[in-house]
């Protein structure tokens, strides 16, 4: 590590003492006129500005003249040309206004990437601010204030924010479905319910962006519907829609006659505790040569892609089930009995078995 404050401190007798500003990220972009990503370089310094803190490699430019990519510069700590200039006339200045950026004053000058914030003082390139450095992970926010009417920069932007929250539980008290996406219209995830507070500073200037420089695409999406907001704990993370019961205790099925996606004739059989309307509830759609029938026998679920499930804790909140198994016993015209197996979408276990009871005869017109 290099350090801007040691830098500063060993002039202060010359140049006075810096007063510092803090800026956040959007005033560090604004005040730079090169927003770089590179790397420290070994290579010697060429430069009529004096003995430089570093050399920096430039991979690629964010903000700036793109003629300076894959070039060597050498770059000075914050405020340089104020404090040479009081050490070249041999008297100290008085207090001058400077700029800092974090918490700490410190530029990193490990051999890796990361994003440096310059300004252009006369042939010498000095950090906007001390401690002007960001690391990679920042640079669709950076591009985002680069290019603020952008609207791909400002989606790349959201989703390297969202997809950073964490989703980690042990509870489903821990876990919240939310829509943060400055879209209504995108699709809710599931998050920890903490998430929202953990937003950096910069998101409401990234929202606010987005919804001018998106504003004619999500215009087309004015009549979406909202997302479920129900979510869960599984695997030590927050999932989003219902968590059906490992072991549901329905005391009851019902079995009546439906439609196949394919618009074909299908069997609905619903789980329940209070009728075929009542939440929550587990429902098959079962169709096929295989799907039960009216008559008394023993129907057992035989296909691959003729018998669906959910389970639903109310009208809007359902999750998918799969590797469903289906067993019928119709017993007589009245009913007899009703058995599913499979998982949810995430691995855990479903198995019912309730007493069946056949629902009076419906014309359903399917097509």
């Amino acid at each position: 590590m290099f350090t801007l404050a040691l830098l500063l401190l060993s002039s202060q007798a010359r140049a006075g003492r810096p007063v510092f500003q803090e800026l956040d990220l959007t005033q560090l972009v604004e005040r730079s006129d090169v927003a770089m990503a590179g790397w420290p370089s070994p290579k010697k310094p060429e430069s009529p500005c004096g003995k430089p803190a570093g050399m920096w490699q430039i991979n690629y430019v964010i903000k700036g003249d793109p003629s300076l990519k894959h070039k060597v510069i050498p770059v000075y700590p914050s405020g340089y040309h104020f404090y040479a200039q009081a050490a070249a006339e041999g008297k100290p200045g008085p207090s001058y206004q400077a700029f800092k950026y974090g918490a700490s004053l410190a530029i990193s000058e490990e051999h890796k990437s990361t994003i440096l914030f310059l300004k252009k003082e006369g042939e010498c390139w000095e950090f906007t601010a001390a401690g002007g450095q960001e690391e990679l992970r920042q640079e669709s926010v950076i591009r985002s204030l680069v290019n603020p009417l952008d609207c791909r920069a400002q989606k790349e932007a959201i989703r390297a924010v969202l997809y950073k929250l964490p989703l980690d539980c042990s509870a489903d008290s821990d876990c919240k479905g939310v829509n943060l996406h400055p879209n209504e219209c995108e699709r809710p995830r599931a998050l920890n319910v903490k998430a929202s507070s953990l937003l950096p500073p910069e998101w409401a200037g990234i929202s606010a962006r987005a919804r001018i420089a998106c504003a004619s695409e999500w215009k087309k999406e004015s009549s979406c519907v909202p997302g479920a907001t129900s979510a869960y704990c599984r695997g030590g993370q927050c999932r989003l829609g219902v968590n059906p019961p490992r072991a549901p205790d329905f005391q009851e099925a019902s079995m009546s006659e439906s439609c196949a996606p394919s618009d074909g004739p299908s069997t609905s059989i619903v789980f329940s505790n209070g009728g075929s309307k009542a939440y929550p509830r587990l429902a098959m759609n079962w169709w096929g040569p295989s799907r039960p029938l009216r008559k008394p026998g023993d129907y057992n679920y035989t296909g691959e892609n003729d018998l669906s499930g959910s389970y639903c804790t109310d009208e809007k909140n359902c999750a998918m089930l799969k590797n469903l198994h289906g067993v019928v016993h119709v017993k007589d015209e009245t009913g007899g009995d009703a058995e599913v197996e499979g998982t949810t979408f995430d691995g855990a276990p479903i198995r019912i078995k309730s007493p069946l009871k056949i629902l009076p005869m419906q014309k359903i017109f399917c097509g």
